[in-house]
Protein backbone atom coordinates (compact mmCIF):
# COMPACT_ATOMS: atom_id res chain seq x y z
CA UNK A 1 0.00 0.00 0.00
CA UNK A 2 1.70 3.55 -0.82
CA UNK A 3 1.81 5.94 1.97
CA UNK A 4 1.74 9.29 0.02
CA UNK A 5 1.37 12.63 2.00
CA UNK A 6 1.07 15.82 2.15
CA UNK A 7 3.61 18.58 2.91
CA UNK A 8 1.64 18.96 6.00
CA UNK A 9 1.48 15.22 7.23
CA UNK A 10 -2.16 14.61 5.60
CA UNK A 11 -2.86 10.76 4.20
CA UNK A 12 -3.41 10.97 0.42
CA UNK A 13 -5.42 8.19 -1.33
CA UNK A 14 -3.80 5.97 -4.15
CA UNK A 15 -5.52 4.81 -7.29
CA UNK A 16 -3.31 1.20 -6.25
CA UNK A 17 -4.67 0.83 -2.75
CA UNK A 18 -7.19 -0.67 -1.47
CA UNK A 19 -10.40 0.98 -1.39
CA UNK A 20 -11.29 0.19 2.73
CA UNK A 21 -7.80 1.24 3.55
CA UNK A 22 -7.82 4.28 1.23
CA UNK A 23 -11.23 5.74 3.36
CA UNK A 24 -9.59 5.10 6.18
CA UNK A 25 -6.64 7.38 5.31
CA UNK A 26 -9.02 9.63 4.33
CA UNK A 27 -10.73 9.55 7.16
CA UNK A 28 -7.46 10.89 9.39
CA UNK A 29 -6.77 13.41 6.92
CA UNK A 30 -10.28 15.14 7.75
CA UNK A 31 -9.72 14.38 11.48
CA UNK A 32 -6.69 16.10 11.43
CA UNK A 33 -7.77 18.98 9.24
CA UNK A 34 -10.48 19.51 11.60
CA UNK A 35 -8.23 19.69 14.55
CA UNK A 36 -5.60 21.90 12.92
CA UNK A 37 -9.21 24.46 12.32
CA UNK A 38 -10.31 24.11 15.89
CA UNK A 39 -6.39 24.85 17.02
CA UNK A 40 -6.16 27.67 14.83
CA UNK A 41 -9.22 29.32 15.90
CA UNK A 42 -8.80 28.49 19.29
CA UNK A 43 -5.60 30.48 18.65
CA UNK A 44 -6.92 33.44 16.65
CA UNK A 45 -3.95 34.67 15.79
CA UNK A 46 -3.50 38.43 14.69
CA UNK A 47 -1.58 38.98 11.61
CA UNK A 48 1.42 41.23 11.90
CA UNK A 49 4.75 42.30 10.45
CA UNK A 50 6.56 39.24 11.49
CA UNK A 51 3.99 36.64 12.21
CA UNK A 52 1.15 34.56 10.29
CA UNK A 53 -1.95 35.02 11.36
CA UNK A 54 -5.71 36.50 10.37
CA UNK A 55 -6.97 40.26 9.32
CA UNK A 56 -10.21 41.96 8.76
CA UNK A 57 -10.72 44.39 5.89
CA UNK A 58 -10.60 48.22 7.24
CA UNK A 59 -13.88 49.75 7.51
CA UNK A 60 -14.49 53.27 5.30
CA UNK A 61 -14.05 55.77 9.07
CA UNK A 62 -10.79 52.80 10.13
CA UNK A 63 -9.30 53.84 6.82
CA UNK A 64 -9.74 57.94 7.20
CA UNK A 65 -7.94 57.59 11.03
CA UNK A 66 -5.24 55.79 9.33
CA UNK A 67 -4.77 54.25 12.99
CA UNK A 68 -4.94 50.49 13.12
CA UNK A 69 -2.62 48.30 12.68
CA UNK A 70 -4.49 45.17 12.54
CA UNK A 71 -6.90 46.59 9.55
CA UNK A 72 -6.14 46.35 5.84
CA UNK A 73 -7.79 49.20 3.17
CA UNK A 74 -8.90 47.56 -0.22
CA UNK A 75 -6.98 48.98 -3.25
CA UNK A 76 -9.88 50.62 -4.50
CA UNK A 77 -10.64 52.15 -1.09
CA UNK A 78 -6.78 53.58 -0.99
CA UNK A 79 -7.25 54.89 -4.95
CA UNK A 80 -10.53 57.31 -3.94
CA UNK A 81 -8.39 58.11 -0.54
CA UNK A 82 -5.22 59.11 -2.22
CA UNK A 83 -7.78 60.99 -5.27
CA UNK A 84 -9.78 62.44 -2.73
CA UNK A 85 -6.54 64.12 -0.95
CA UNK A 86 -5.44 65.55 -4.78
CA UNK A 87 -8.43 67.01 -5.30
CA UNK A 88 -8.47 68.55 -1.83
CA UNK A 89 -5.17 69.84 -2.50
CA UNK A 90 -5.41 71.22 -5.97
CA UNK A 91 -8.43 73.17 -4.56
CA UNK A 92 -6.51 74.74 -1.89
CA UNK A 93 -3.79 75.51 -4.21
CA UNK A 94 -6.01 77.33 -6.42
CA UNK A 95 -7.84 79.14 -3.76
CA UNK A 96 -4.19 80.78 -2.40
CA UNK A 97 -3.16 81.46 -6.06
CA UNK A 98 -6.44 83.34 -6.23
CA UNK A 99 -5.55 84.92 -2.63
CA UNK A 100 -1.94 86.04 -3.52
CA UNK A 101 -2.85 87.63 -6.77
CA UNK A 102 -5.63 89.51 -5.47
CA UNK A 103 -3.26 90.35 -2.36
CA UNK A 104 -0.52 91.69 -4.65
CA UNK A 105 -3.36 93.40 -6.89
CA UNK A 106 -4.20 95.27 -3.47
CA UNK A 107 -0.55 96.70 -2.83
CA UNK A 108 0.69 96.82 -6.18
CA UNK A 109 2.35 100.10 -5.40
CA UNK A 110 3.69 98.45 -1.59
CA UNK A 111 4.99 96.05 -4.03
CA UNK A 112 6.99 97.92 -6.38
CA UNK A 113 8.47 100.55 -4.12
CA UNK A 114 9.50 96.73 -1.68
CA UNK A 115 11.51 95.37 -5.33
CA UNK A 116 12.90 98.88 -6.02
CA UNK A 117 14.49 98.78 -2.56
CA UNK A 118 15.96 95.37 -2.45
CA UNK A 119 17.34 96.04 -6.09
CA UNK A 120 18.86 99.26 -4.52
CA UNK A 121 19.99 97.44 -1.82
CA UNK A 122 21.74 94.64 -4.08
CA UNK A 123 23.38 97.31 -6.36
CA UNK A 124 24.84 98.74 -3.50
CA UNK A 125 26.25 95.33 -1.60
CA UNK A 126 27.54 94.47 -5.63
CA UNK A 127 29.59 97.57 -5.93
CA UNK A 128 30.89 97.02 -2.27
CA UNK A 129 31.59 93.26 -3.25
CA UNK A 130 32.64 94.64 -6.77
CA UNK A 131 35.35 97.37 -4.70
CA UNK A 132 36.22 94.64 -2.30
CA UNK A 133 36.85 92.13 -5.00
CA UNK A 134 39.78 94.75 -6.94
CA UNK A 135 41.84 94.83 -3.79
CA UNK A 136 42.04 90.83 -3.96
CA UNK A 137 44.90 88.67 -5.53
CA UNK A 138 43.43 87.03 -8.40
CA UNK A 139 44.30 82.80 -8.37
CA UNK A 140 45.91 83.54 -12.13
CA UNK A 141 48.25 86.06 -10.49
CA UNK A 142 48.71 89.83 -9.98
CA UNK A 143 50.51 92.05 -7.62
CA UNK A 144 49.82 92.35 -3.51
CA UNK A 145 50.67 95.94 -2.30
CA UNK A 146 50.99 94.67 1.48
CA UNK A 147 52.34 92.16 3.60
CA UNK A 148 51.59 88.43 3.03
CA UNK A 149 51.24 86.26 6.36
CA UNK A 150 50.44 82.44 5.68
CA UNK A 151 49.57 80.20 8.63
CA UNK A 152 49.67 76.50 8.98
CA UNK A 153 49.13 73.97 11.80
CA UNK A 154 52.49 73.29 13.63
CA UNK A 155 53.90 70.29 12.09
CA UNK A 156 52.93 71.17 8.17
CA UNK A 157 55.86 72.32 5.75
CA UNK A 158 54.74 76.47 5.13
CA UNK A 159 56.03 77.17 1.91
CA UNK A 160 55.94 78.16 -1.90
CA UNK A 161 55.78 75.66 -4.57
CA UNK A 162 56.91 75.92 -8.30
CA UNK A 163 55.55 73.73 -11.51
CA UNK A 164 55.88 73.33 -14.43
CA UNK A 165 53.46 71.07 -16.67
CA UNK A 166 51.63 70.18 -12.84
CA UNK A 167 55.13 68.98 -11.64
CA UNK A 168 57.19 70.24 -8.74
CA UNK A 169 60.42 71.98 -9.72
CA UNK A 170 61.38 74.29 -6.91
CA UNK A 171 59.54 74.93 -3.56
CA UNK A 172 60.60 77.88 -0.77
CA UNK A 173 59.61 76.71 2.83
CA UNK A 174 59.47 79.20 5.27
CA UNK A 175 59.42 76.26 7.70
CA UNK A 176 60.22 72.52 6.68
CA UNK A 177 57.80 71.06 9.12
CA UNK A 178 60.12 70.11 11.75
CA UNK A 179 59.66 69.84 15.41
CA UNK A 180 59.60 73.00 17.59
CA UNK A 181 60.95 71.57 20.39
CA UNK A 182 62.08 74.63 22.58
CA UNK A 183 65.14 77.26 22.21
CA UNK A 184 63.98 78.38 18.58
CA UNK A 185 64.62 74.94 17.24
CA UNK A 186 62.30 73.57 14.33
CA UNK A 187 60.52 75.19 11.45
CA UNK A 188 63.97 75.88 9.27
CA UNK A 189 64.17 77.96 5.84
CA UNK A 190 64.62 75.83 2.71
CA UNK A 191 65.23 76.08 -0.62
CA UNK A 192 63.99 72.55 -2.33
CA UNK A 193 64.72 71.50 -6.05
CA UNK A 194 62.82 68.36 -7.59
CA UNK A 195 63.92 66.07 -10.75
CA UNK A 196 61.97 66.18 -13.78
CA UNK A 197 59.05 63.42 -12.54
CA UNK A 198 58.12 66.02 -9.72
CA UNK A 199 60.07 64.01 -6.66
CA UNK A 200 62.18 65.77 -4.07
CA UNK A 201 66.22 65.43 -4.74
CA UNK A 202 67.79 67.89 -1.87
CA UNK A 203 67.61 71.19 -0.59
CA UNK A 204 69.77 73.95 -2.09
CA UNK A 205 69.73 76.36 0.69
CA UNK A 206 69.23 75.99 4.41
CA UNK A 207 69.00 78.32 7.33
CA UNK A 208 68.79 77.16 10.85
CA UNK A 209 66.17 79.14 12.56
CA UNK A 210 67.72 78.63 16.25
CA UNK A 211 71.42 79.48 15.04
CA UNK A 212 70.88 81.58 11.42
CA UNK A 213 73.47 79.14 9.84
CA UNK A 214 73.18 79.04 6.22
CA UNK A 215 73.76 75.98 4.26
CA UNK A 216 74.63 75.81 0.70
CA UNK A 217 74.82 72.56 -0.82
CA UNK A 218 76.43 72.49 -3.96
CA UNK A 219 78.91 74.64 -6.06
CA UNK A 220 78.83 78.86 -6.47
CA UNK A 221 79.71 81.03 -9.05
CA UNK A 222 80.01 84.18 -8.41
CA UNK A 223 80.38 87.02 -10.63
CA UNK A 224 81.15 90.54 -9.32
CA UNK A 225 82.66 91.97 -6.64
CA UNK A 226 82.25 89.57 -3.41
CA UNK A 227 82.95 90.85 -0.09
CA UNK A 228 83.06 88.44 3.06
CA UNK A 229 83.16 89.67 6.81
CA UNK A 230 84.02 86.80 8.80
CA UNK A 231 83.68 87.13 12.68
CA UNK A 232 85.06 84.07 14.92
CA UNK A 233 87.19 82.69 11.77
CA UNK A 234 85.77 80.57 9.20
CA UNK A 235 86.05 76.94 7.96
CA UNK A 236 85.71 74.64 5.06
CA UNK A 237 84.19 71.46 5.17
CA UNK A 238 84.31 70.79 8.27
CA UNK A 239 85.01 72.87 11.87
CA UNK A 240 88.09 71.40 12.55
CA UNK A 241 89.90 70.02 8.90
CA UNK A 242 89.70 71.84 5.89
CA UNK A 243 87.90 68.98 3.24
CA UNK A 244 87.18 71.94 0.40
CA UNK A 245 88.38 73.56 -2.50
CA UNK A 246 88.44 77.05 -2.74
CA UNK A 247 89.54 78.72 -5.65
CA UNK A 248 90.66 82.71 -5.82
CA UNK A 249 90.70 84.35 -9.15
CA UNK A 250 89.80 81.58 -11.39
CA UNK A 251 87.96 77.62 -11.28
CA UNK A 252 89.36 75.03 -9.48
CA UNK A 253 91.74 73.05 -11.06
CA UNK A 254 90.39 68.89 -10.95
CA UNK A 255 94.40 68.01 -9.78
CA UNK A 256 93.84 69.84 -6.84
CA UNK A 257 93.68 68.15 -3.38
CA UNK A 258 90.88 68.85 -1.06
CA UNK A 259 91.62 71.78 1.02
CA UNK A 260 93.73 73.11 -1.24
CA UNK A 261 93.65 77.10 -1.82
CA UNK A 262 93.97 78.56 -5.73
CA UNK A 263 94.92 82.10 -6.11
CA UNK A 264 95.59 83.36 -9.76
CA UNK A 265 94.97 86.76 -10.75
CA UNK A 266 91.93 87.62 -13.44
CA UNK A 267 93.47 87.37 -16.87
CA UNK A 268 96.96 85.79 -15.42
CA UNK A 269 96.41 82.74 -14.43
CA UNK A 270 100.29 82.14 -13.82
CA UNK A 271 100.19 84.58 -11.35
CA UNK A 272 98.82 85.29 -8.09
CA UNK A 273 99.03 87.21 -4.46
CA UNK A 274 98.48 86.37 -1.23
CA UNK A 275 97.89 89.17 1.41
CA UNK A 276 98.39 89.24 5.09
CA UNK A 277 96.58 91.94 6.98
CA UNK A 278 94.93 94.81 6.23
CA UNK A 279 97.87 97.01 5.26
CA UNK A 280 98.89 96.15 1.74
CA UNK A 281 102.07 95.43 1.96
CA UNK A 282 102.85 91.93 3.45
CA UNK A 283 102.40 89.68 1.05
CA UNK A 284 104.08 86.61 -0.82
CA UNK A 285 103.39 87.50 -4.76
CA UNK A 286 104.30 85.23 -7.43
CA UNK A 287 105.40 87.02 -10.58
CA UNK A 288 105.17 84.08 -13.16
CA UNK A 289 109.12 82.76 -12.63
CA UNK A 290 110.03 84.33 -8.92
CA UNK A 291 108.48 84.64 -5.73
CA UNK A 292 108.42 87.46 -3.59
CA UNK A 293 108.21 88.85 0.03
CA UNK A 294 106.25 92.51 0.14
CA UNK A 295 108.99 94.64 0.98
CA UNK A 296 111.71 91.75 1.92
CA UNK A 297 112.88 90.77 -1.28
CA UNK A 298 113.00 87.59 -3.37
CA UNK A 299 112.78 84.14 -2.45
CA UNK A 300 115.18 82.28 -3.11
CA UNK A 301 114.22 78.50 -4.76
CA UNK A 302 115.68 76.07 -6.95
CA UNK A 303 113.88 78.25 -9.28
CA UNK A 304 116.47 81.06 -9.07
CA UNK A 305 120.15 79.01 -8.37
CA UNK A 306 121.19 76.25 -10.62
CA UNK A 307 122.29 74.04 -7.70
CA UNK A 308 120.69 74.45 -4.42
CA UNK A 309 122.43 73.44 -1.33
CA UNK A 310 120.62 70.52 0.33
CA UNK A 311 123.04 69.97 3.01
CA UNK A 312 126.83 70.52 4.73
CA UNK A 313 129.29 68.25 6.49
CA UNK A 314 132.97 68.66 7.65
CA UNK A 315 135.28 65.36 6.58
CA UNK A 316 138.19 64.10 8.44
CA UNK A 317 141.54 65.38 6.21
CA UNK A 318 144.51 64.13 8.41
CA UNK A 319 146.81 64.50 11.63
CA UNK A 320 150.07 66.01 11.59
CA UNK A 321 153.05 66.40 14.05
CA UNK A 322 153.24 70.62 15.13
CA UNK A 323 157.04 69.37 14.08
CA UNK A 324 156.06 68.55 10.81
CA UNK A 325 154.43 72.30 10.09
CA UNK A 326 154.64 74.04 7.56
CA UNK A 327 151.96 71.23 6.37
CA UNK A 328 153.08 68.98 3.93
CA UNK A 329 151.42 66.66 1.20
CA UNK A 330 148.39 64.94 1.93
CA UNK A 331 146.97 67.45 3.67
CA UNK A 332 146.87 71.06 2.49
CA UNK A 333 145.45 69.83 -1.39
CA UNK A 334 141.88 69.76 0.26
CA UNK A 335 142.32 73.45 -0.64
CA UNK A 336 142.06 76.88 1.61
CA UNK A 337 138.67 75.32 3.12
CA UNK A 338 141.01 72.95 5.71
CA UNK A 339 141.03 74.38 9.13
CA UNK A 340 141.92 72.82 12.24
CA UNK A 341 139.41 70.71 14.30
CA UNK A 342 141.66 69.66 17.46
CA UNK A 343 144.83 69.20 18.56
CA UNK A 344 146.06 66.51 21.30
CA UNK A 345 149.48 64.75 21.82
CA UNK A 346 151.02 61.62 19.96
CA UNK A 347 151.26 58.36 21.71
CA UNK A 348 154.51 57.77 19.52
CA UNK A 349 156.17 60.65 19.25
CA UNK A 350 154.74 62.50 21.96
CA UNK A 351 154.10 65.85 19.94
CA UNK A 352 151.42 67.85 19.74
CA UNK A 353 149.31 67.02 16.52
CA UNK A 354 146.54 68.76 15.00
CA UNK A 355 143.58 67.11 13.42
CA UNK A 356 141.85 68.72 10.07
CA UNK A 357 138.90 68.16 8.60
CA UNK A 358 138.04 70.27 5.41
CA UNK A 359 134.16 71.45 4.67
CA UNK A 360 131.97 70.15 1.84
CA UNK A 361 128.46 71.46 0.51
CA UNK A 362 125.68 68.98 -1.27
CA UNK A 363 123.27 69.66 -4.68
CA UNK A 364 121.14 67.61 -5.88
CA UNK A 365 124.10 66.61 -8.28
CA UNK A 366 126.57 65.29 -5.65
CA UNK A 367 128.95 67.12 -2.61
CA UNK A 368 131.39 69.49 -3.72
CA UNK A 369 134.76 71.10 -1.58
CA UNK A 370 134.66 74.75 -0.91
CA UNK A 371 137.43 76.70 -2.37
Amino acid sequence: MAGETTQRGYPLPNPDNVAREDATRIRNAIAQISDDLTALEERNVVASETAFGSVRLASAAEATAGTASDRVATVKRTKDMITSALTAISTAMIALQEAVNGRIADNEAEVNQAVADLNSSVATQLQSFTATLATKLDKAGGALSGPLDIDRAAGSVLGISGKVGGKFRWQFAMGDGGAESGSNAGSNLQLNRFNDAGEIVGTAIGISRASGNISLNGAVALTGTFGITVGGGASFGGDTVVSARLGVGGAVPGSLNPGDLNVMRPGSPTTGAVFFGNSGSRYIFFDGSTYQLGGLGTIWTSGNIGYPVTSLRAVYAGDLDAGSLPFGSGVDNYGTMCVVSGIFTSNSSGNTRYRFRYHQFATPQGWYNFS
